[in-house]
């Protein structure tokens, strides 16, 4: 899978993880990055993100 194909899916897959006390969450693209060829995708609320 590309980064930009991963990108694309990332917000789905955190919506889908999310617990319903939690906060809205969304990926914090700006520290997205690459790890022994794994794409590292962090996350955090909405809210602190913005």
């Amino acid at each position: 899978m590309s980064q930009d194909e991963a990108l694309q899916i990332a917000p789905a897959f955190t919506e889908d993880s999310q617990h319903e006390a939690e906060p809205v969450l969304a990926v914090d693209t700006a520290r997205v990055r690459e790890n022994n060829g794994l794409l590292i995708v962090p996350y955090n609320s909405a809210q602190y993100l913005a």
